[in-house]
């Protein structure tokens, strides 16, 4: 199938963001030397340290990963979540020895220390830990510092595995009609984040970057399409098919290295419970926004995933 380019450049960086960064950088290298994946453990611990939008990014890794074949004793996905958690929320938290508490997104392997400090949290041998930027301030790159690097030297200075692997989870953009979006196109928003991304990336050395917000814009350019734009409420992503390709792309940044596979290869499909499908006990759902993966629709959102996974900070149209 003819795949169409549809914007092949992202500026890296505003000039105000370079200055920002000469503050406290004046070589401009990397403040991380980033350790790869690792490659087929025995065991995969993953922690997520975000918000809701880790909670959608994350909420179908198990039937995504059982549908692969990996055995669920193998691995552990936990996250750190708090409402419209901000990367400075984290770092206040950590800063003032707040309590936090653990909840499990995927598989059975255990960890032990599930709730106390953020430090007690960390000193466990992580494998890879994701960050991410919250939704309204992930368009501009200034708002990751100092946070960022404070919650970097926080996982070098307490977590037990050395050779964890740092990564990001860019975001999805709001959609156009969203009221909170102040009437910005989501592929304007989209633009940003991915410019702010590959910033991080060139400055901050955390460059294992989880392409959701490409994935799905990715799908916003394609039959994949409807009116709330794979979202449930203009905001978070609708269940079913958005849900589903931020897993996929999940999946494909972080699981497939790891284990040799790609979701290219994955057959499982979502139907919708009734929750999702009417949105029951959601604070805010648009009706009709949910769209089961199904056979017809499944090989259209893993192409949206492994173009992202190719061009990340550019969009494709299937």
């Amino acid at each position: 199938m003819l795949l169409t380019l549809v914007v092949a450049t992202v500026y890296s960086c505003s000039n105000e963001n370079v200055d920002v960064i000469r503050e406290y950088d004046e070589t401009n290298t990397p403040y991380l030397t980033n350790h790869p994946l690792p490659k087929n453990p025995n065991t995969l611990r993953v922690l997520a340290i975000g918000n809701s939008y880790t909670i959608d990014g994350t909420a179908y890794l198990p039937e995504i990963l059982d549908g692969l074949g990996i055995d669920n004793n193998c691995y552990g996905v936990y996250a750190l979540v708090a409402a419209s958690a901000s990367l400075q929320y984290w770092d206040e938290v950590l800063h003032h020895n707040e309590p936090v508490k653990l909840i499990r997104r995927a598989g059975m392997l255990n960890m032990d220390v599930l709730s106390g400090s953020m430090e007690e949290v960390l000193s466990q041998p992580w494998d890879i830990i994701v960050f991410q930027q919250v939704s309204y301030l992930s368009m501009s790159y200034d708002s990751f510092y100092p946070h960022l690097h404070h919650l970097i030297d926080a996982v070098k200075r307490y977590c037990t595995n050395e050779n964890v692997t740092l990564a990001w989870h860019m975001t999805h953009s709001y959609a156009s009609t969203y009221v909170r979006g102040n009437g910005v196109p989501s592929f304007t928003r989209w633009q940003s984040i991915a410019n702010a991304t590959r910033t991080m990336v060139r400055f901050d050395g955390i460059d294992v970057i989880i392409p959701m917000g490409t994935a799905i814009e990715n799908a916003r350019h394609s039959a994949l399409q409807n009116d709330t734009e794979l979202t449930r409420d203009g905001t978070h992503l609708a269940f079913g098919v958005g849900r589903y390709i931020a897993a996929c792309a999940w999946v494909e940044t972080l699981f497939a290295p790891v284990y040799g596979f790609s979701v290219s290869n994955l057959t499982a499909t979502h139907d919708l419970d009734e929750w999702e499908e009417f949105g029951i006990g959601v604070d805010s759902f648009i009706p009709g926004s949910s769209v089961a993966v199904t056979d017809d629709n499944r090989s259209l959102c893993l192409q949206c995933v492994n173009m992202a996974s190719q061009y990340p900070y550019s969009i494709v149209n299937p």
